[in-house]
């Protein structure tokens, strides 16, 4: 599933799989690929904050931000558990992550 279904389900314009199973697909291949964001294709800052933030929905962390929240809650299996801290290989992702959405935001609108 590419990064525009997973906009067109967040913006409910029809497209079968629900966001938190799309962008599990996701964070899957980006780890399995050793983090290759170009082969991801995250070309916007969207695509990078949900991205970094997917491994921590999958175990279940309480985000500050209703917007996240909302966003793995529209999914149904998104339980919010608390604190979630990731180490090793998706740690290092996650920052590879945010700093692509930093970098995405000095050129791609939001």
């Amino acid at each position: 599933m590419t990064w525009s279904m997973l906009v067109s389900v967040l913006l409910g314009s029809g497209a079968d799989a629900a966001p938190l199973a799309t962008a599990r697909a996701t964070w899957e291949a980006v780890s399995a690929s050793g983090c290759d964001l170009a082969a991801a294709e995250v070309d916007t800052p969207f695509e990078a904050l949900v991205l970094r933030n997917t491994p921590y929905a999958l175990a279940g962390h309480t985000f500050d931000r209703a917007a996240l929240t909302a966003f793995f809650q529209s999914d149904g299996p998104y339980t919010p558990r608390g604190k979630v801290v990731l180490d090793g290989a998706a740690l290092a992702c996650v920052e590879r992550l945010k700093a692509r959405e930093a970098e995405l935001q000095r050129t791609v609108p939001m």
